[in-house]
């Protein structure tokens, strides 16, 4: 699979249709974290590239789960992009509030 395999995957489970209201965030990102588990030993490379990707896009709710992600998978090679979110954060470019918990909850989970 390629990177932009995996973000097709990715936009698949996002679209579906059960998880088209806010409630259900939390089963949507359980349902990405199971597709990430699966994929990490298949192809780490494209999965790597479509969360590098998410997190590029400073996207609320795509940048989030990216960051989830990399925490429960501790995909430490996404650590200096999560620190380039951090960044975005501190200086208002990426959320109208600083709030630091995704980052901050990553970064410390791939120390």
């Amino acid at each position: 699979m390629s990177k932009e395999d995996v973000l097709t995957e990715f936009e698949k489970i996002c679209n579906k249709e059960e998880y088209s209201r806010a409630e259900n965030g939390n089963f949507l990102l359980e349902d990405i974290l199971q597709n990430a588990r699966n994929l990490v030993n298949i192809d780490r490379d494209g999965l790597i590239g479509a969360l590098r990707n998410w997190l590029e896009l400073r996207k609320v709710g795509r940048t989030e789960y990216a960051m989830s992600i990399a925490e429960d998978l501790k995909l430490k090679e996404l650590k200096p992009d999560i620190e380039a979110v951090r960044n975005d954060i501190i200086l208002r470019r990426y959320y109208p509030v600083a709030d630091t918990y995704w980052t901050d909850r990553a970064l410390k989970a791939l120390e």
